[in-house]
């Protein structure tokens, strides 16, 4: 039996960052890596709010710094990506699970959250 893939490191200043993570993390495995947070993090009211279980990660904001939460499948436009600034976390790579029967499979070049398609 295969076992999976995981890292978990404390959560860097800049979205691009865990964004290189993701990629090394892919490149290194082999796999289709997903990002997911623990920890205190900023609302956009200013309201600071703790996750303590993991929380997918779904888009990335590298210029404003941000990570929009979510169940994986939004897009950067969204209106149900919670965006937020990590303040205490931890960030989790791990490898993707294997889609179902009938469900789509991505490519590696979408495998990274906030990436577009190929």
């Amino acid at each position: 039996m295969r076992t999976s893939e995981s890292v978990v490191l404390p959560l860097p200043e800049h979205a691009h960052a865990i964004r290189e993570a993701a990629m090394l993390f892919t490149e290194q495995c082999e796999v289709i890596a997903t990002i997911a947070i623990r920890g205190q993090v900023l609302l956009e009211d200013t309201t600071t709010r703790l996750f303590p279980d993991w929380v997918t990660v779904s888009q990335l904001d590298d210029s404003l710094d941000l990570l929009g939460l979510g169940d994986g499948t939004e897009l950067p436009e969204d209106a149900r990506l919670l965006w937020v600034r990590p303040l205490q976390a931890e960030f989790r790579l791990q490898e993707m699970p294997a889609p179902q029967d009938g469900e789509p499979h991505l490519t590696p070049d979408a495998s990274t959250p906030g990436s577009p398609p190929a």
